[in-house]
């Protein structure tokens, strides 16, 4: 039996042993199958999901801490003057939206000698003064620009910049400055370092509450690519929560599978099957992202792609995008033929060229999909029995594949 294969099979034992605490869902269900005494003040979803360690916990629950109590719970923060000026010189010379919260057309040399003063002065207190000014600056101007220094800063510097800035006093004051953008990209932008930062301080029980209750769908949604990488399991568990409130939000989840990476057992145990319910969408976007996510959860996966496929086939259903999802299980592996199961991954896109009720572009893209994983004589020599034949769209592509090997 396969890896992924028995997880299905404990899965519905657990849905067996959880029936009798169906009564009692208002107050969960202890791993004992008694009465849960939950989270005070939290809000419940009618969703039961999974802890990942072996019990179920109940209904999956919002958690309900307080972000004022803790703000004020830290130290004031001293603001670093230089950290002021050059917020300033940015207030004087970019081009604002005060609606919308955002900066632009800063002139290089403000931008470099920010910079510049950052990689020679790196420290938690420049990153708490960014977020303190975006706060509490008496001007709009150089708040904004305190909030697109914070998420810049992020990006530019990819995640190093945590190893100074990860505390508590930027980190909440990153939650409040999330709670205050309004607008689409200021939303995004403080979500996207709400999240790092949130995570890496153990304040991920903040942001879950934070990202539910904005206002503004694009806070969770330009932060869901992150959120699995920091947050993992705990992460997944409300993002799965939320694209039952929101199936726009599935497609990214399953994309933050892959971003993650390194599933260990138990994320496997628990995103792996998820990822499984949405391979049979009929909107093949949908589908293919998550075979992409199966396959984070290792070679076991690819059965169940095949298996999927062979039923796509069978409808008529293998378009020009969910070819694709047999392009990638061997193209790291092609080594370990085996264990990536390669020859069924190429007989199966050997099958998909070979059926004439397909547009030929599907077809095509199949047999190319061979040389795209498998780029070897083997490939060319397959390949040779498609060279001549009479659909120009597959003669070219296999011709050009051939050509690339043997040249």
């Amino acid at each position: 039996m396969s890896k992924l294969a028995r997880i299905r099979k404990m899965q519905r034992w657990f849905a067996v042993m959880a029936v009798p605490c169906l009564a009692m869902v208002t107050s969960g269900c202890g791993g004992d199958g008694a009465p849960s005494t939950g989270n005070a003040g939290a809000v419940e979803s009618a969703d039961t999901t999974p802890t990942g360690s072996g019990e179920t916990s109940g209904a999956y629950v919002l958690p309900d801490p307080d972000l004022d109590t803790a703000l004020a719970e830290l130290p004031p923060v001293v603001v670093m003057p230089e950290v002021r000026q050059h917020l300033q010189a940015y207030a004087a010379s970019c081009q604002f939206d005060l609606d919308g919260g955002s900066m632009n057309r800063c002139p290089p040399e403000v931008t470099n000698a920010f910079e510049d003063w950052v990689k020679a002065n790196k420290s938690p207190e420049i990153f708490e003064s960014l977020a303190e000014l975006a706060l509490v600056d008496e001007s709009t101007e150089v708040r904004i620009a305190a909030r697109t220094q914070l998420d810049s800063l992020r990006s530019k510097v990819q995640y190093s910049w945590l190893d100074g800035a990860a505390n508590d006093a930027t980190a909440l004051r990153s939650l409040a400055i999330l709670r205050d953008a309004s607008s689409s990209a200021a939303a995004g932008r403080a979500a996207k370092a709400a999240v790092q930062l949130a995570w890496a301080t153990g304040h991920g029980d903040l942001l879950q509450k934070a990202l539910h209750e904005h206002p503004n769908p694009a806070a969770l949604e330009a932060s869901v690519d992150q959120m699995i990488k920091f947050g993992r399991l705990p992460a997944f568990r409300f993002l799965k929560w939320k694209t039952e409130q929101n199936d726009n939000l599935v497609r990214k989840t399953l994309s933050a599978v892959v971003t993650a990476g390194d599933l260990s057992a138990e994320e496997q145990n628990e995103i792996c099957p998820w990822a499984e319910t949405h391979l049979g969408a009929e909107d093949s976007y949908r589908a293919l992202d998550a075979a992409k996510a199966l396959l984070e959860c290792g070679p076991d996966s690819i059965p169940t792609l095949l298996a999927d496929g062979e039923r796509r086939l069978a409808s008529g259903g293998i378009d020009s995008v969910t070819v694709n999802i047999y392009r990638e299980p061997c193209f790291q592996h092609s080594d370990d033929p085996e264990t990536y199961h390669c020859d069924a991954v190429y007989a199966f896109l050997e099958q998909i060229g070979r059926t004439e009720s397909l547009d030929s572009d599907v077809r095509a893209t199949a047999l190319w999909n061979i040389y795209y994983q498998r780029r070897t004589e083997e490939t060319a020599t397959l390949l040779d029995g498609y060279a001549d034949h009479p659909d120009p769209t597959i003669r070219e592509k296999v011709q050009s594949a051939i050509q690339s090997i043997r040249r």
